[in-house]
């Protein structure tokens, strides 16, 4: 530290525990207004290959065939994702977007909503016993 009042950017860094270059950025950006101005620019998502919205027309398009009754599987949706961006993109940029969209994935109930549970276990009953003196 320094006597006159004034640190130099590394002192400053080791003081807040970032880096000496983190220092010097936020030092640029109180010296030239435009430059704090551009700062909301920044951030995750600048390598994307959609848009947000670009994103959710895409996935709309899969959403009504699957509300029509149509099942909609990974490997076709991704192949899809891949025509649309251009290129071969990894598993994972996909499965980025799903999750950026709320999309999860959903598996068919276990049991039929109008199935009676009473009259399957009878069902079971009777089945079984009938297979197992065939077996016999």
């Amino acid at each position: 530290m320094m006597s006159h009042g004034r640190y130099t950017a590394e002192e400053l860094a080791d003081l807040y525990g970032i880096g000496a270059d983190t220092v010097y950025g936020d030092i640029n950006m109180v010296r030239t207004p435009e430059l704090a101005a551009s700062k909301g620019e920044w951030g995750g998502g600048r390598n994307r290959l959609m848009t947000f919205e670009e994103g959710t027309e895409f996935l709309d398009e899969w959403a009504e065939k699957a509300t029509e009754g149509l099942i909609v599987t990974m490997p076709e949706l991704r192949d899809a994702y891949n025509k649309a961006a251009g290129r071969v993109t990894p598993r994972s940029a996909f499965y980025r977007l799903l999750k950026r969209h709320n999309w999860r994935k959903v598996l068919p109930d276990t049991r039929h909503p109008e199935g009676d549970p009473l009259l399957q276990e009878e069902f079971k009953k009777k089945l079984c016993r009938r297979s197992w003196k065939k077996l016999s």
